[in-house]
């Protein structure tokens, strides 16, 4: 199998001790990457993201050249997210590098990069190239343009040349990426300046801004925010995933009950354990000659199942049926009229039978 450096990969920790200036080139983490040299970024998707290269590491502590890609050295707090950007002993198969190239299939190859003004509204976007579907496109500087005030402008430029600006309201989300296009800038402005140029990342909607590169791309197709898988919208947040196979203690989570609520007055009820944990029968007007018959599902260790019973004002026998036995409480054998009957049960994987541990009128 061909593989690829991959980006984001697997490495991630924390600060142990803030870094309180921008010159400082040992920082103190709670845990070292299995391989140098590497390039982590602290605080990512942050104001202070700080892109490093670690050169060598100790117990506890990495030294690291600040300001790796330009962008600014930052001060961090104790607990800033360390995370691994491309270390070489993390790696991509050649099939996700393949699903990038399908889901977005242009780059910018040259130019077309710019800054803020030191002051007004203007800016011009030089000449550069492109690379779209395939085809090296040539692409002129747009010879100048005046930004609209109050806004987020974002840039595309289109596979003949084309400029397009489209502006939202600072703040907003992105609008939809202009028809052959490339997006290659995020512009933001005051009432009067420039105060921003973005040309990285993925706007608001995952369209990639101005895409140099093929881990560029990756990046931007492993990026589920705003996505589907079969038509299920992928959730967004900051939290922990919680996966099915593995070993995991969640908290502050509520298990709503599964419940069945049947009035037919039957004399066999139907009931699935695997569909319900929870049973109410209501206005009774019939013994009920066996829970047994209608039961299925196939019952594992630990699981309940209540039942609560109210018959319609004249009190009606119940029998029970060979699924279930009585245990630290007795099996009862008649309703008590007009008054509803809880009966609680736990699967007892010794007699495969449903235990009676608790009822009370």
């Amino acid at each position: 199998m061909a593989f690829l450096n991959r980006p984001n990969s697997k490495f991630s920790t924390t600060l142990y001790q803030a870094v309180s200036d921008t010159i400082s080139t040992t920082f103190y983490v709670n845990a070292v990457p299995g391989r140098f040299p590497c390039v982590l970024i602290i605080d990512s998707g942050t104001a202070a993201q700080e892109k490093v290269q670690a050169t060598s590491g100790g117990t506890n502590s990495i030294t690291v050249v600040r300001n790796y890609d330009g962008n600014g050295a930052y001060t961090h707090t104790i607990g800033a997210t360390v995370v691994d950007y491309d270390s070489p002993e993390y790696v991509i198969p050649l099939a996700q590098l393949l699903e990038a190239l399908t889901t977005y299939k242009n780059i910018v190859t040259g130019g077309l990069n710019f800054t803020a003004p030191s002051s007004g509204l203007a800016v011009t976007i030089p000449s550069g190239q492109i690379y779209y579907s395939g085809s090296l496109v040539s692409i002129p500087s747009d010879g100048g343009h005046t930004y609209t005030a109050s806004q987020d402008t974002y840039v595309d430029v289109a596979n003949n040349g084309t400029y397009s600006y489209n502006g939202v309201a600072n703040g907003a989300g992105a609008p939809a990426l202009t028809a052959n296009s490339i997006r290659i800038a995020k512009v933001v402005t005051s009432a009067s300046a420039i105060t921003g140029v973005t040309q990285s990342g993925t706007d608001s909607n995952s369209v990639p801004i101005f895409p140099l590169s093929l881990i560029d791309l990756i990046s931007a197709a492993q990026n589920l925010t705003n996505k589907s898988i079969n038509g299920n919208t992928v959730p967004t947040g900051t939290d922990t995933v919680a996966l099915l196979a593995a070993t995991q203690t969640l908290t502050n989570k509520r298990i709503t009950k599964r419940s069945l609520l049947l009035s037919a007055g039957s004399a066999t009820p139907a009931i699935n354990t695997d569909l319900y944990d929870v049973v109410h029968i209501t206005a009774q007007s019939a013994a009920i000659t066996s829970f047994t018959s209608g039961l299925t599902g196939t019952p594992i260790e630990g699981d309940k199942l209540d039942i609560d019973i109210t018959d319609n004002g004249t009190a009606q026998a119940i029998t029970w049926g060979t699924s279930f036995e009585s245990g630290s409480a007795t099996l009862p054998t008649t309703t008590v009229i007009s008054t509803r009957l809880d009966v609680s049960f736990v699967w007892n994987v010794v007699t495969s039978k449903w235990r009676c541990v608790a009822p009370a009128a």
